[in-house]
C-alpha cells in the first residue's frame, strides 16, 4: 500500500480529471485529497494553471454562468483551474 500523498499524485499524473476522481482513485476522502493537493503545490510537485475560456458565440447571457459572469479582468470573476504535475528539474531531487 502506498501513502495517500503518493496515491493522489499518481492519480493526477495518470489523468484524473477532477479532484473527486483523484480522491476516488487514491482511495481517500475529497477533503484529504484537497489538502494533499495544496501540500503538493506548496512542495512544487504540482502547479495551478488558469484555463482560458471564452464566452459562447451567442454572447453574454447565453451560458449557464451568465448570472455570475463578470467582464474580463475583474478579480472576483470565477476562474477555472487545472492542477498539473511539475516536470522534474535535471539534477533535482526527483531526477535520481
Amino acid at each position: 500500500m502506498i501513502d495517500p500523498m503518493t496515491a493522489v499524485l499518481r492519480a493526477i499524473e495518470s489523468g484524473a480529471g477532477s479532484l473527486t476522481e483523484a480522491a476516488r482513485r487514491a482511495e481517500v476522502s475529497y477533503d484529504e485529497a484537497d489538502a494533499i493537493v495544496e501540500t503538493l503545490i506548496d512542495l512544487g510537485r504540482l502547479r495551478r494553471e488558469a484555463i482560458a475560456i471564452g464566452c459562447p458565440s451567442g454572447g453574454c447571457g447565453t451560458c449557464g454562468s451568465a448570472s455570475g459572469c463578470h467582464p474580463a479582468g475583474h478579480r472576483d470573476a470565477p476562474t477555472l483551474l487545472a492542477i498539473r504535475p511539475v516536470s522534474p528539474r535535471p539534477g533535482g531531487p526527483s531526477a535520481q
